[in-house]
């Protein structure tokens, strides 16, 4: 039971892992669709590719410039493996 106080209480005072993928944060990106096992949706930023774990069906135009923040998705799997797996917090199109 004390081991689950501690662990509690050192992860609120722990600071992210400097090792850890970054976020996408309100990023320009471009949808792409890549030609892999069953095909998979991508997402072409500045920062590299990721490829969203849950892009909305309206945004799957291979091609469409998005404005999009991204949260990360550790406890999905997949079978593209072509970007860090990412989980669609806002998506938008650019003008």
């Amino acid at each position: 039971m004390s081991f689950i106080a501690m662990a509690a209480v050192s992860g609120c005072n722990s600071q992210p892992a400097s090792s850890a993928a970054p976020s996408v944060e309100g990023e320009a990106a471009t949808v792409r669709f890549v030609n892999v096992e069953t095909g998979c949706w991508v997402l072409e930023t500045q920062s590299g590719r990721v490829q969203p774990v849950d892009l909305p069906e309206s945004f799957r135009v291979d091609g469409l410039q998005v404005n999009v923040v991204l949260r990360d998705a550790p406890a999905i799997m997949s079978l593209c493996q072509i970007g860090p797996l990412k989980t669609v917090e806002k998506i938008s199109k650019r003008p």
